[in-house]
C-alpha cells in the first residue's frame, strides 16, 4: 500500500513538474515575442525621429543660406554652417540604426540619397553666393538650383511619410500602451506560475515523505 502510494505521489509530482516546465516554456516564448514586438515598435519610432531630424537640419541649412543671400547678415551664414556641418553626422547616425525592414530600408536609402543631393546643391548655392558679382548665367543657375532643391524637398517629405509608423504617431502610442499592458499581464502570469509550481512541488514532496514518517512512529 505504501509503495503504491509513493508511486502515485511520484507520478503526480512528475506530472506537475512537466506541466510547470511546459507552462514555463510557453511564458518564455510569449516573453520573447513581446520583446521582439516592442523592439520593432521602438525601432520604427527611432528611425522616424532620426529621419525627421535629418530633414529639419537640411531645411534649417537651406533657410539660413537663403536669408544670408538676401541680407548678407553673417549670423545667418553661421547658422547655415552649423546646420550644414551637422548633416553628415546625422546621416551616419541614421545609417547606424540599421538593419532596416524591406520597405523601411528602401525609404531610408531614398531619404539619404535625396538629402545627399540637396547637400550638393547647397554647396553650389553657397559658392554662387560667394561670387563678387551675379551675372545673368549665375542667376539662371541659382534658379535651377532652387527648383532642384524644391523637388528634393518634396521627395524628402514623401520619404518621411513612408517612414512614419503605420497609423501615425497616435497609433504607435496606442500600440506601446497595449504592449505595456501585455507586459504587465505576462509578469503577473509568471509570478502566479512560480508560486503555484513551488506550492504544488512542496506539497507533493511532503506527501511523498508522509508514509515514511508515519511508519517510523
Amino acid at each position: 500500500m505504501k509503495s503504491s502510494y509513493l508511486k502515485i505521489t511520484k507520478i503526480a509530482l512528475a506530472a506537475v513538474l512537466l506541466s510547470a516546465a511546459a507552462l514555463g516554456g510557453l511564458l518564455q516564448t510569449e516573453s520573447l515575442r513581446y520583446g521582439q514586438k516592442l523592439k520593432s515598435l521602438l525601432h520604427s519610432q527611432i528611425v522616424y525621429a532620426q529621419s525627421n531630424k535629418l530633414a529639419q537640419l537640411l531645411n534649417e541649412a537651406g533657410n539660413n543660406l537663403g536669408r544670408f543671400s538676401m541680407s548678407g547678415n553673417p549670423t545667418f551664414a553661421e547658422k547655415f554652417n552649423k546646420a550644414n556641418k551637422a548633416l553628415p553626422r546625422a546621416m551616419d547616425e541614421l545609417g547606424n540604426l540599421g538593419p532596416f525592414e524591406d520597405s523601411e530600408a528602401e525609404a531610408v536609402s531614398q531619404l539619404k540619397q535625396n538629402v545627399s543631393d540637396s547637400m550638393q546643391l547647397l554647396a553650389q548655392a553657397r559658392a554662387m553666393i560667394s561670387e563678387p558679382q551675379m551675372s545673368n548665367s549665375t542667376m539662371l543657375k541659382g534658379r535651377s538650383i532652387f527648383r532642384s532643391m524644391q523637388i528634393d524637398s518634396e521627395k524628402i517629405q514623401v520619404n518621411l511619410i513612408n517612414l512614419l509608423p503605420e497609423g501615425g504617431v497616435d497609433t504607435l502610442l496606442t500600440k506601446l500602451r497595449d504592449s505595456e499592458a501585455e507586459e504587465k499581464h505576462l509578469r503577473q502570469l509568471t509570478v502566479i506560475w512560480l508560486v503555484v509550481t513551488l506550492l504544488l512541488t512542496a506539497s507533493l514532496s511532503a506527501l511523498s515523505f508522509l508514509p515514511t514518517y508515519k511508519s517510523s512512529q
